[in-house]
């Protein structure tokens, strides 16, 4: 089922498997139409988040330490599962949701893709069958992270060696005296 977002949005009604169904009719909406049918859709799934004390984007941006434009992205390309919306289409944030967004961050900062990231969570939502898979994923960006690790390790130790000894030799050639 499409929900509407523009004033006068088409709408179209979803359709059933095995139920021969006459030509679409596109109905044109107005916005209030359209509102009412989306009120309609969130109380239908709206039960199973009854008691559930929910946060808002920004209170999530600020506790998260990441902009509100970069939570929406990660949930439009994928990085996060779908965040439910309440009746006025406001993203409501379970402690779930939060924390798919502090893994996210996590990975992020540690250097892990987009599209690996994305490639995750599509596996994720396919169920307990996917484990395997998300596991080697993790393995392989473990992998990635640790060689880059070296790395920084190896370009610390080289400014260290550096810095030690700037004002002793000549600090004008900066390939004397580096970390072997």
């Amino acid at each position: 089922m499409t929900i509407c977002r523009r004033k006068n949005a088409t709408f179209r009604a979803e359709k059933q498997p095995g139920v021969t169904q006459p030509p679409e009719k596109k109905v044109h909406l107005t916005q209030s139409a359209c509102l009412e049918v989306r009120s309609k859709v969130y109380a239908k799934f709206n039960h199973q988040y009854e008691g559930a004390e929910f946060m808002n984007i920004k209170e999530v941006s600020e506790q998260l330490h990441i902009s509100t434009d970069t939570i929406r992205y990660w949930e439009r390309v994928g990085v996060v599962p779908h965040i439910h919306r309440n009746a006025s289409g406001y993203r409501d944030f379970t402690d779930s949701d939060i924390d798919w967004c502090s893994f996210a961050q996590c990975m992020r900062n540690a250097g892990v893709s987009i599209e690996c990231l994305i490639e995750y969570i599509e596996l994720y939502q396919q169920g307990p069958q996917t484990s395997g898979a998300r596991k080697a994923l993790l393995t392989d960006q473990l992998a990635t992270i640790e060689q880059r690790m070296n790395e920084i390790q190896d370009t610390y130790a080289r400014l260290k060696v550096k810095i030690d000894h700037y004002d002793e030799h000549d600090y004008l050639n900066p390939f004397k005296h580096t970390a072997k």
